[in-house]
């Protein structure tokens, strides 16, 4: 069997078929894939849909679990997984059609794409986001989607490449101990997957688990930048990068929190000096700054986490612009 389609399943059931139908409607027979759709506790009528095109096709394996959010319903398919490489797909996207015919005949260990569509729910519309390629993901600040890879599924079992579970944005950390262990990729020129910008998706909420999640996370990727702390070695500059996102994200999401548990929050991260050491040495000003006040005037940091958020960050946007 040459590919297994990875799909997580959490309350989509708006969704769902789409995405199931997109992952069918291809121009392989279906001996050679499989569809792995791993219902992760949900409790709308997802699991119904599901038993519903288990009992229709031969190729689609449903796998019910207890919520372990997004990584865990990953690595649970990934564990079943019989396929040469796996495509991880969310529930709420879907593939075009006749697509996997040009996703075969590879051997590397990761098959990347040219890019992806990004849909907009409001105004109905389709965006064409190109992928980092290889050679250059290392210095850059664009995000790395999981879903624009194929990943060669041995390679990631024998580096133990397996998700945080029970943990909202796995990616961030996932995509950060990846890539160090990649020694060869190819690429496909064609655009084959669409995103859904889902406005009510766990990806645009705040919330006090997201931002308790997200300093997980930024320590985390502080441990893993420990294996390579030679500043000359690129997958450090490339961890920096995850790290100061991550830890940005982290420090947003605090804004929207009570402030007795925005205290609780910040008091943890002043004791974290493993985690401070790591974002000094990211050098970036904004965050130099904020580990100032967080130490000394820690009344300021919410409001200078305003300023940057609402008046620094758009007025750079603008200024790139031009």
């Amino acid at each position: 069997m040459y590919l297994s389609i990875i799909i997580p399943v959490y309350n989509v059931e708006k969704y769902l078929e789409q995405c199931i139908n997109s992952c069918l409607d291809q121009d392989i027979a279906s001996s050679d894939y499989e569809i792995i759709l791993v219902n992760d506790g949900s409790t709308d009528g997802s699991p119904t849909i599901l038993e519903k095109y288990a009992e229709q096709y031969t190729n689609i394996i449903v796998i019910n679990q207890e919520n372990k959010r997004a990584g865990g319903a990953r690595n649970t398919g990934l564990k079943a997984a019989r396929g040469e490489y796996v495509w991880f797909i969310d529930a709420d996207d879907w593939i075009e059609k006749n697509c996997l015919s040009k996703l075969r005949g590879f051997k590397e260990d990761v098959v990347q794409f040219a890019g992806f569509y990004s849909a907009e729910y409001e105004n109905n519309t389709l965006n064409k986001l190109p992928c980092v390629a290889f050679e250059d993901i290392a210095r850059s600040t664009m995000v790395v989607t999981i879903w624009a890879y194929l990943f060669r599924r041995e390679f990631l079992l024998k580096h133990h490449l397996f998700f945080l579970e029970n943990i909202y944005f796995e990616d961030n950390e996932w995509i950060a101990k990846l890539f160090p262990f990649v020694t060869s990729i190819t690429y496909i020129d064609s655009i084959v997957y669409y995103y859904w910008q889902n406005p009510a998706s766990m990806t645009h909420l705040f919330s006090k688990d997201k931002c308790y999640d997200f300093y997980r996370l930024s320590c985390a990727i502080s441990d893993l930048q420990k294996k390579y702390r030679s500043t000359d070695n690129k997958w450090f500059t490339f961890m920096q990068g995850h790290l100061d996102s991550t830890f940005a994200l982290f420090l947003l999401n605090t804004l929207f929190l009570k402030k007795e548990d925005r205290k609780m929050l910040h008091r943890e991260l002043q004791e974290n000096k493993d985690l401070q050491e790591a974002l000094w040495k990211t050098r970036k000003i904004g965050n130099r700054i904020k580990l100032f006040l967080l130490n000394y005037m820690i009344g300021g940091l919410p409001l200078y986490l305003k300023v940057e958020t609402f008046c620094i960050l758009p007025l750079k946007r603008r200024m790139t612009k031009r």
